[in-house]
């Protein structure tokens, strides 16, 4: 985790070799950055999804969105009603098949289910990328489902809007059909995937995890002034 950190640090560090005039002395704290390794075995490691938030749609419709995406995707109403999409994410959604998608209509207030049926989605559109990356839910998400159908389909010509919250007992109070429109559920990342990508050098997409729990803020503190 950090990864965020860990680039700021190394634009820190670029910055800073550019006053200096030179390369920095070895000892210089610019070099240097903290962070936390934690074992992929231990049982205290959670990885908790992080679920999308869309607005900015214009005329969503879900049966339009279905007409889009069932080549790819069988697409039905969840197995709970759209007043449970908290307890729907915690203890439902990790129980149906892989690169399953909940969709939450702000409108209308109902919760829908969607599960790929097409195992090569990204395989033309992300052809440069590995297997394991591909089949990932949270790029399944974005290079399909947010750039090929939702934004040319509903952007109505302006970027969507993107929210994030791995929280899901806020996500259908702030997806009310004003402020968001809609909100897509995903599985957690399985830990595999993490180790797969790390073995091809890859990059996760934004927001792929939220892993639990957080170190405490402010546990060390190094100034800069």
């Amino acid at each position: 985790d950090g990864h965020h950190r860990y680039t700021t640090a190394l634009q820190y560090q670029k910055e800073a070799e550019a006053a200096y005039g030179k390369k920095l002395p070895e000892n210089h704290p610019a070099n240097w950055c903290l962070f936390v390794l934690i074992s992929m075995q231990d049982d205290g490691l959670v990885i908790l999804p992080t679920h999308r938030l869309l607005g900015g749609l214009q005329n969503f419709d879900m049966g339009a969105l279905t007409m889009a995406v069932v080549p790819n995707f069988d697409v039905k109403e969840a197995p709970v009603s759209g007043d449970k999409v908290a307890e729907y994410a915690r203890s439902v959604l990790s129980k149906q098949p892989p690169h399953t998608f909940g969709l939450f209509d702000g409108r209308t207030r109902k919760l829908y289910q969607l599960t790929l049926k097409n195992p090569d989605i990204l395989a033309n559109i992300e052809a440069s990328r590995s297997e394991a990356w591909r089949k990932l839910d949270v790029a399944i998400l974005q290079r399909y489902l947010l750039d090929e159908v939702f934004q040319p389909r509903f952007g109505g010509g302006k970027e969507i809007i993107k929210g994030y919250t791995a929280n899901p007992d806020e996500l259908a109070g702030k997806v009310d059909g004003t402020q968001y429109q809609v909100g897509l559920l995903l599985q957690s990342t399985p830990l595999h995937a993490l180790e797969e990508l790390g073995k091809h050098g890859e990059v996760m997409p934004q927001k792929s995890t939220y892993f639990y729990p957080k170190l405490a803020t402010g546990m060390v503190i190094n100034p800069l002034t």
